[in-house]
Order: C-alpha cells, then structure tokens, then sequence
C-alpha cells in the first residue's frame, strides 16, 4: 500500500509541477539543414546534430550502431550509421511522412534509432501536426470547441463539453470560469464531460477553455482554446398532457381585514422581523464566495473576520456563514455586531481552509445594519458589492496561524503552497481526518483526490 502511494505521490508531483509552475523547456529543435559556414569535418566523417542539437563530427567507417541524437529524439533531425541498416551507404536520415506512409497519420517522421547494436526504425505522429526536416515540430495540435457552440445559450444543465481532437494529443484538459465557477480538471483522454455537480446561475456567459497534451502531465501541450456559452434568465417549461383532466377552481374570496358590523376584527399572524442587530453597533450582514467547499456543506462555523481602519486591526471575531441555496455563495445568518464608530473600514474574510481576502470601502454606521447580502445592496457596501467579491480559493492548511491571539505565525499563512501539499501526504486517506487545521479542503470529513484537485488548482494562489 504505501509503494502505491509513494507512486501515486510521485506522479502528483510530476504533474503538479507541469501544471503550475510551468512547462518545461521543450527538447531542442532542429529540422535537417546545412551545417554553419566554418564547420567542417575531416576525411571520412560526416556533420551531424547531437541530442542538443549541436553540430558534430561522425565517422562513417566500423559497423557499430550509432544514432546521433541519442535514441528516439522526435524534435531532432539526425542520422544512423552502421547497425546492419539497408539505407544507402550506411547512412540513414530522420525524415517526414504525411498522411498514411509507413503507417502516418498526418504529419510523422520516421525515425531511426540503435536498439543495442541494430538499426530500427518507427514513425511517430508529431503532436504538434508538423513535421519538417526530419523533426517534429514542438508542440501539440490544438482541439476544436465544438459544443455548446460558442456564444449560444444552453437549454440544459448542466451542460456537456465537446471537442475534436487530433494526431498526437493523449489526453485533454479543461478550464471553466463565470458564476462562481472557477475550476480546471486534470487531463483526461475523453473528448467531452458532462458538468455534473456544479451550479449554473441564469442569464450567466461562462467561459470554458480546452488544451490538447501529448502525455497525462501536460508536459507537452498546446494552447488553450477559448469557447462561450450563456446560460438562459429563466427557463419556464409548459408542457401540456393531452391527458390531464380539466380542473375546475373555485375562488373563495379571503377574510375581510376591516371590521364586520357583526364581529371583531379578523386577525393575522406577525411577520418574523429581519434582524436589524443591536442598535449601539455597527451591524453588517455580508455574503462571500466559496468556490471549493462541497455542495453537501451548508453551514460553515467559526469564519474568521477582521475588520480593519487606516492598517489598524480594530475587530477580530468570528461568525457563522450559510449557503445560498443553490449557489457557492455564503452568509452570515444574523448581523455581525461590531463595536464600531460610524466610518469606512476594510473587512476581511478567512475560512479555515481558505486564502484570506480584503474587501475595502465599506462604509458602516453606529446604530444601523449594513445589509451587503441583497440582490442590489448599498453602494455602502464597496468591496462586499457582489460583483466586486473575489472568491476564497481553499487550499491553504495554516488556519489562522497568522501571529494573532496568541498563535505561532506560519511561513505559508495565506498562500497555497508546498506546505500544504505535504498535509495532503500526512492526512491522504486517513479514516479518521488528523487535526485542524488539516488538508479537508472541501470540507466534506475526509481527505482524497478533490482534496488534491483543489490544491492542484490553486496552487500559487494568494490572499490578502
């Protein structure tokens, strides 16, 4: 078990490090061409490209195999001497292929290579679908988008993604923002994924982007393809049943609200008041958007908010926040009482498991609520105005560990980093989750692969 693990481990870093950090630098490159002028070889050698793509002096005499670039180096133009092969004088070149020659589909190049001490040869497809030379060019093709078409409004949710692939590329990966959604997937060799498990707002354009790659890290890639589609402002389906009964209502007219002359007046229950907090403080009522916590999850305990004037930290409390229904935003349940003068004061969200971010401008007066939870708040509300709400990316495993209240600041404190990839290793699996704050970065009791997910695609991320 633990070697299935160390491997597992092993590949996530492989891939993380593609993913997030940068693809490495692509092998070298060099089609066939003509050594530079001042390169010369001696009598009975030949020029050629190393692995590096240098130039070289090989002989031609003996009968050993020797392939110039090393093996099977696919970007390289080189050459083959020796090795019992039957190419003309001995010397055999890399070379290009289109269409179904030597089994190409598309762009290939035939490539030789020494397999001990015998000359052999392959045709590769070229992920980038170019060849020239005798090598193939970098890179990978890039998909197609083909549905939703780009810029329509669906129909259904949640949507299937479709796309074309081409020559060369193993796997796929998409890119989904817009509505609360911000989600990369890991490469995947299917050709379309059905949304499941994500909420869509209506009247919403979401964007979503597509790469093809050449090998399950995306060590080799293409660039990403961008497509749109929009989601309609509200869907009201009317079908008729050809064979429902007819239905007959009858209006019953509703009590009177003013007195009979016969009776008292009819009564009706109280509306339950919307709470307004205490009236010698500052109250707030606010929304945040948690992209990565479950859908299962609708309460969130012990959020952590600060409330900051000119760099001073003045409020330090925590609350708690309750899903929207049907969305990845969150609440507070009842107004935050805030000991506060009437002014313009910076808030400042953290859960647990997440980055923290800084909302700025809101503006609160003593006596009076703050409501930044309705459809159109205040403009009081400045950086808690929805549109303006910058999500909090879970993935940070430091918890409040920022010096304050007694705790010992973390080197990592808000950042999403290699500090919290070695949580995922000591928690990974456990049947019982270690200690907060710990790697449940989607809060759901456990940590496995959405945990990983989670961090892979945010890895790097910053808060405030």
């Amino acid at each position: 078990m633990k070697k299935h693990f160390l491997f597992f481990f092993a590949s996530f870093i492989l891939f993380f490090g593609v993913l997030f950090f940068g693809n490495p630098v692509h092998a070298a490159y060099c089609p066939y061409e003509t050594p530079p002028s001042g390169f010369y070889c001696g009598a009975g050698q030949i020029p050629a490209h190393d692995a590096n793509c240098n130039w070289i002096c090989v002989s031609t005499s003996g009968t050993a195999c020797i392939d110039t670039d090393g093996g099977k180096n696919y970007p390289v133009s080189a050459i083959l001497l020796g090795g019992g092969s039957s190419c003309s004088g001995g010397i055999c070149r890399d070379s290009c292929y289109n269409g179904q020659s030597f089994g190409a589909v598309g762009w290939a190049v035939s490539e030789w290579y020494c397999q001990g001490d015998t000359a052999q040869r392959l045709t590769y497809n070229c992920p980038s679908g170019s060849c020239s030379g005798g090598a193939c060019a970098p890179g990978v093709c890039s998909p197609v988008p083909v549905l939703p078409a780009n810029g329509s409004t669906i129909t259904t949710t949640p949507p299937t993604l479709t796309w074309t692939s081409c020559v060369g590329a193993t796997h796929h990966q998409l890119k989904v923002t817009g509505g609360g959604i911000d989600w990369q997937s890991f490469p995947m060799t299917a050709k379309s994924y059905t949304m499941t498990g994500f909420t869509f707002t209506p009247g919403t354009t979401y964007t979503w982007k597509v790469r093809s790659c050449a090998d399950l890290t995306c060590t080799t890639a293409s660039p990403w393809v961008t497509s749109t589609f929009n989601t309609p402002a509200h869907t009201v389906t009317i079908v008729p049943s050809p064979t429902s009964p007819v239905v007959t209502a009858t209006i019953v007219p509703s009590p009177t609200r003013f007195p009979s002359p016969s009776g008292p007046i009819t009564q009706f229950p109280t509306a339950t008041p919307y709470p307004t907090g205490a009236i010698d403080r500052a109250n707030l009522l606010f929304k945040v958007l948690l992209p990565d916590v479950s859908n299962a999850v609708t309460v969130l305990p012990n959020v952590r908010v600060q409330v900051w004037q000119q760099g001073n930290a003045l409020i330090d409390t925590k609350t708690i926040l309750q899903r929207k229904p049907g969305t990845s935003f969150f609440t507070t349940a009842t107004p935050l009482e805030l000991d506060l003068q009437t002014g313009q004061y910076t808030v400042l969200v953290k859960q647990l498991k997440t980055i923290r971010r800084s909302f700025a401008s809101v503006s609160l007066v003593r006596g009076q609520t703050l409501d930044c939870i309705k459809d159109t708040p205040d403009t009081s509300c400045g950086g808690l105005i929805s549109a303006h709400l910058a999500p909090l990316y879970s993935g940070d495993s430091d918890g409040y560990n920022d010096g304050s209240n007694g705790t010992i600041r973390s080197d990592s404190f808000n950042r999403i980093d290699a500090a919290d990839l070695q949580k995922i290793v000591s928690g990974y699996g456990s049947s019982s989750l270690p200690a907060e704050p710990n790697a449940d970065f989607n809060v759901d009791g456990k940590i496995d692969i959405f945990d990983l997910g989670i961090l892979g695609k945010n890895f790097g991320k910053q808060g405030e």
